[in-house]
């Protein structure tokens, strides 16, 4: 993962790399270096807080790292476990799960993540734990985002159970969401929020890039009697060839 100073759209100044633990320190003498400690495999997100001050960036592994942009600050990155939560209630059967989505909360204070145990979590940065985990998906959650910058109770999230999922903070306690999107006939693999807690963009695995209005998005209740096969394929893009027979298009009252 590689930094940039932008502040000339014509002259990109390259100012800080993040590499895996097991590069060498040879490689990382000639500039200032990010290591993320036991990295797995890939970095699979990235997120820069909206002050611009810190970057949060994920692999497949419980811990998020968090690292000062600023060049001149050669401190290590802080290590986030996202496995530690703030209530016994919250424990997960998974004692590892990988972090595939991290994004920031408008007043930095806070980081979403979509994970491989089907859950979204917010993690706290000042209380050093995961005040919410979301047990929502039937599958790997690839994507997650805030839906208003300024109000931190919406969050988005996307699987590969091929279902987008609306969640409000303020009535999460029956761990049911607000609304779903239903659309894709593949798993989603990212989503965004306009900012202003009304439109969802979202892309997917079946090629596909889709706009969302939260006005006309199911109900938990209208979702459930949709039947999974109507909608989803459960095709695994890692393993043979698409079968032709499977695939049909398909309207959704959410999407615009």
């Amino acid at each position: 993962m590689r930094m940039y100073d932008t502040s000339s759209p014509y002259h990109w100044k390259h100012f800080k790399v993040c590499l895996s633990s097991h590069i060498s320190r040879e490689q990382t003498d000639q500039i200032q270096t990010l290591v993320m400690f036991d990295g797995q495999w890939t970095i699979t997100d990235a997120s820069l807080s909206r002050d611009n001050r810190w970057i949060a960036y994920s692999s497949m592994q419980t811990t998020v790292c968090l690292a000062s942009s600023d060049p001149l600050d050669k401190s290590p990155p802080r290590q986030l476990d996202f496995s530690k939560l703030v209530s016994p209630r919250m424990r997960t059967s998974y004692t590892y799960f990988p972090v595939y989505s991290v994004r920031f909360s408008g007043d930095g204070r806070e980081i979403v993540g979509g994970t491989g145990d089907q859950s979204i979590y917010v993690y706290d940065i000042e209380r050093e734990a995961s005040v919410l985990r979301i047990p929502g998906h039937q599958d790997d959650v690839n994507a997650v985002c805030f839906g208003d910058e300024n109000s931190p109770h919406l969050l988005y999230s996307g699987s590969d159970d091929g279902t987008i999922k609306v969640w409000d903070r303020r009535s999460i306690g029956d761990g049911v969401a607000a609304g779903v999107f239903c659309g894709h006939t593949e798993g989603i693999t990212y989503i965004d929020s306009k900012g202003d807690g009304r439109y969802v963009l979202s892309n997917g695995k079946d090629q596909t890039t889709k706009l969302w209005d939260l006005r006309k998005m199911y109900t938990p209740q209208e979702f459930a009697r949709i039947p999974n096969y109507s909608h989803f394929t459960g095709w695994d893009y890692r393993r043979g060839q698409f079968p032709i027979y499977r695939w049909k298009p398909h309207d959704s009252p959410a999407i615009i």
